[in-house]
């Protein structure tokens, strides 16, 4: 970062905790705490029953019937976004068939791509587990696991 935009930067920032302080201080120009500082709401809120209604027990949780908690159960548990998948190995990915459809071709020698299973890909993209390696005029080649497969424009 050159010194002309560190100071800049600091300038923004000079700036910015200005006027959040004339936001939040809470005393006015004379030195005495304002009105707006004085009445605030609570930071938590009052449970107040509607008139004629019995306050609500917070101690109390609600009854749950055993059928309830079978359906409960019985539901899947979501994905687990903790757990990481093994990757695929060389031999599983030699098994997995994969069929491309290859649609169109945009050529051009510094950027070219492909409409490749309805999607724009260049080189370098993975698409359904297989990367596009090389793009000429009439072919891409992808490489899956190991191996590479050149799908031709028809």
């Amino acid at each position: 970062m050159s010194e002309k935009n560190r100071r800049i930067l600091l300038v923004i920032i000079l700036i910015m905790t200005v006027v959040w302080a004339g936001y939040n201080y809470p005393f006015g120009s004379n030195g005495k705490r304002s009105e707006a500082a004085a009445v605030q709401a609570p930071l938590t809120p009052e449970i107040t029953p509607a008139p004629g209604a019995a306050a609500p027990a917070l101690d109390t949780l609600p009854e749950i019937s055993e059928a309830q908690l079978a359906e409960r159960d019985a539901q899947p548990w979501p994905r687990d976004p903790f757990y990481k998948r093994p990757a695929r190995s060389v031999k599983q990915a030699k098994q997995v068939k994969r069929s491309f459809k290859l649609k169109a071709i945009i050529y051009n020698d510094t950027a070219p791509s492909a409409y490749l299973n309805g999607r724009i890909v260049r080189q370098g993209d993975r698409i359904g587990g297989a990367t596009v390696t090389k793009i000429t005029p009439n072919s891409v080649t992808l490489r899956i696991g190991q191996e590479y497969q050149k799908i031709t424009l028809k």
